[in-house]
């Protein structure tokens, strides 16, 4: 992380120098309030960089109010034109961030993951409610349902509820209620799904009770909570072997989920707050790998 202060010395130009010959670099994100280095040294840099390094620009002092905020705190002597600055970012390879959450969002997206081959994805999730938000989601940014195979059908047949359920999104919550005693052949039956070959990236909805569920039993040995977790997050994190993007979203967001989300980013699997985000995420990185490749 790099702060810049008012640029008496240095400015963006140089830091997005130095950042793309850094060889421990892999994803740079840039704040900017106001271009204070040479505007064509930037945007030529800036083209070139980005192809090589997905480079995120969360750019504020979009609105002429907030432009002249911009140009009193930073001391820039010029006001910017928001749309010539978009349209500047739009002829390079750049992904340019709506808000922090968004600027964040990405930021760990591309360091986590493996950028998409194609734009087809699979939801699993825990509430049929949950799951038609993100189908709409995910048409929504650009992205298609996948239509998974019969084999893999057949392989999650297996733990299927006693009726038929769509294959995609995967309600994996009324499933789940049927196998409560063996819930760690149920999730590695879960692999089909991002193992299937018309699969490019998948989501899952967190199930939070899984970690819960020991405390409140007292049939469960004491070491019972914290062995089913971890092979829980050792399931989720293998994963990501197969090559494709996955990552989780939250479910409650309350204290124990968010243990587990901090226990799952530090293995460096991505989990977003709602399937909106996780989604528009994998949709960026689907378009920076089409447009950094044309």
């Amino acid at each position: 992380m790099l702060d810049m202060g008012n640029k008496m010395d240095i400015n963006e130009v140089d830091a997005l120098e130095y950042f793309s010959g850094d060889e421990d670099t892999k994803v740079i994100a840039m704040h900017i309030e106001s271009l204070k280095g040479n505007v064509n040294d930037f945007f030529a840099l800036l083209k070139s960089v980005s192809r090589k390094k997905p480079t995120i620009i969360l750019k504020s002092g979009r609105t002429p109010a907030g432009s002249k905020a911009a140009a009193s705190h930073t001391g820039s002597l010029a006001l910017e034109n928001d749309l010539i600055f978009d349209g500047m970012i739009q002829q390079t390879s750049a992904i340019r961030a709506q808000n922090m959450d968004e600027f964040f969002d990405l930021a760990k997206s591309f360091e986590f993951l493996d950028l998409p081959k194609g734009k087809k994805l699979a939801i699993i999730t825990l509430s049929g409610g949950e799951g038609v938000m993100a189908t709409d989601s995910c048409e929504m940014n650009g992205l298609e349902p996948a239509s998974l195979s019969q084999n893999t059908y057949q392989r999650l047949k297996e733990i299927y509820p006693p009726w038929e359920i769509p294959l995609n999104p995967f309600d994996a919550g009324v499933c789940m209620e049927f196998h409560l005693s063996d819930l760690i052949t149920f999730f590695e039956t879960l692999t089909a799904i991002p193992q299937d070959e018309n699969v490019d990236c998948a989501i899952m909805q967190m199930p939070t009770n899984l970690i819960a569920t020991p405390r409140t039993n007292p049939d469960f040995p004491e070491n019972m909570m914290e062995t089913m977790g971890e092979q829980f997050i050792q399931w989720l994190v293998s994963v990501k072997k197969y090559g494709k993007p996955f990552a989780m979203w939250c479910s409650t967001m309350d204290s124990q989920e968010m243990e587990l989300v901090e226990m799952l980013e530090a293995r460096s699997l991505p989990v977003f707050q709602s399937s909106e985000r996780a989604i528009k995420s994998f949709s960026a990185m689907y378009r920076y790998g089409q447009k950094s490749e044309s």
